[in-house]
């Protein structure tokens, strides 16, 4: 609770918040006040990039500068993305364009509040606002230019099929991350042939919970670890035949992997992006913030 000066209490300044909470306080039109860590020499945007600098896109549908409450749009966080593409490059589209359509997701609650998200119907999903694919997203699954990436999801649904993200479908050239009845994949797609990893997930489907995904693909094997409900990754592994790629991939998706989407009442809260695998301490700082945006505590 803060005082107000009227009553003869000074406020301490943001400044001195800061020096006191080791980071700084970001107060939404409701007087809410959302901690973000002070650590990775960030913009002071408010973002995950404060958290980390590594920090690309942060979507979240808490916020009421990501989404105000109506529009196509769900604006990036980010104000200087860590590849050095424009702020709006990694704005998305609710549905396939920027008109309304069936396939727009669903927002519900109130512009700024913790307990916003999207849902959708069986059929929707968000795709890149901006006409043409950044570089970094590009590379994604080059084996020869590869950068590494780290993608960290809020999510919830009801039946047995998530599609969380994606740069592509099969056959194609791109990642996808999407459950399936209890486990999760992880694909890298390379013309008629993929690789793949999974994982179990024994949550509850309609459980809130957070999942990091961590993976680069330069050496054509791929890199990767995870992070379900957890501060800490699992132990770096590989996986993939090592198949040279040199083929570009499509600009990302949300709530599809290109043909495959979220089952009906699955919802969504966040997705932000990493050009870097996230270290096990960033990892925990961007979970804090997230705590505190959303008002639950995901690990």
């Amino acid at each position: 609770m803060i005082i107000q000066p009227s009553r003869g209490i000074v406020r301490p300044s943001p400044a001195q918040i800061a020096a006191l909470t080791g980071g700084f306080q970001h107060l939404d039109g409701m007087g809410r006040g959302r901690k973000y860590g002070s650590g990775g020499g960030g913009g002071g945007d408010g973002s995950l990039h404060d958290v980390d600098s590594s920090c690309v896109y942060d979507l979240d549908a808490t916020e009421s500068a990501s989404y105000g409450g109506s529009g196509q749009v769900w604006n990036n966080l980010v104000t200087s993305p860590a590849d050095g593409s424009a702020q709006s490059v990694y704005n998305y589209n609710r549905g396939a364009s920027s008109s309304s359509s069936t396939d727009d997701p669903t927002f519900n609650g109130t512009a700024g509040d913790n307990a916003a998200y999207w849902s959708t119907d069986g059929g929707d999903k968000f795709t890149s606002a901006n006409g043409s694919t950044p570089t970094f997203i590009n590379n994604l699954a080059k084996s020869s230019s590869a950068d590494p990436c780290t993608v960290l999801i809020t999510l919830s649904h009801a039946n047995n099929q998530y599609s969380a993200w994606g740069t592509s479908s099969y056959p194609g050239y791109g990642i996808s991350i999407q459950f399936y009845a209890g486990t999760w994949y992880i694909d890298r797609y390379y013309g008629s042939s993929y690789d793949r990893v999974s994982f179990s997930d024994a949550s509850s489907y309609a459980t809130r919970r957070v999942l990091a995904v961590a993976f680069n693909v330069r050496t054509g094997t791929c890199t990767y670890k995870r992070a379900l409900n957890s501060r800490t990754f699992s132990s770096p592994s590989t996986f993939g035949s090592g198949t040279d790629n040199t083929n570009a991939t499509n600009n990302a998706q949300i709530l599809s992997t290109g043909s495959a989407l979220a089952d009906p009442n699955s919802r969504i809260y966040s997705v932000a992006v990493f050009n870097t695998m996230l270290s096990d301490s960033a990892l925990s700082g961007c979970i804090d913030a997230l705590n505190a945006r959303h008002g639950v505590t995901y690990a």
